[in-house]
Order: structure tokens, then C-alpha cells, then sequence
């Protein structure tokens, strides 16, 4: 969930409605995470010293202190190539 100046203020799962608010929001939009990160360098001291975690609670925390602000790229063609066939269907829309 993001504010109106598209900074990170909590999450929401819409299966079972959990939430978790970090930062107080008269508004919100509910975007989707797209996996895609730019980030300064300094995130990695704020991140978890495990091998192994995944980023959305990680984020969470970090946003309570400090700026992660979502990018909005609607306009743009993604495509997820993460198998064979996958990447035979983005070869096909490519020609």
C-alpha cells in the first residue's frame, strides 16, 4: 500500500484481509510488486544477514524509518520468461 506521494505505508493481503500499516495514511493504493528494485546501496546494512529471505517484510520494517517509494509503470510490456515456454511466448509477441 502506498500513499499519496507513492511512499511505501503498509500491505495488505486480499485473500485473508491481513494487514500491516506502517506509516499512517488518510488514502492509500494498493499497488502489485512487480519484483523490479532500484535501490541505494545503503539498503543492504538495513536488510536481514540471512542467505535467504524474502523482501516484502524486510521493506515493511525499513519503511517505518526510512523512504521506498513505488514506481508506477502501467504503460510498460512486461513479460515473466521464468520458463521455456514462457520465453517461446515472448519470442513469438518479439516478431
Amino acid at each position: 500500500m502506498f500513499n499519496s506521494s507513492n511512499n511505501l505505508c503498509g500491505w495488505a493481503n486480499t485473500k485473508t484481509n491481513e494487514k500491516i500499516i506502517t506509516r499512517e495514511s488518510n488514502s492509500v493504493n494498493k499497488l502489485a510488486f512487480s519484483g523490479i528494485h532500484i535501490v541505494s546501496p545503503k539498503v543492504f546494512d538495513l536488510l536481514p544477514n540471512q542467505q535467504v529471505f524474502g523482501i516484502i517484510k524486510p521493506y515493511l520494517e525499513i519503511s517505518k524509518k526510512h523512504t521506498i517509494s513505488g514506481f508506477l509503470h502501467d504503460n510498460d510490456t512486461w513479460f515473466d520468461i521464468g520458463t521455456p515456454d514462457r520465453l517461446n511466448q515472448l519470442n513469438l509477441f518479439l516478431k
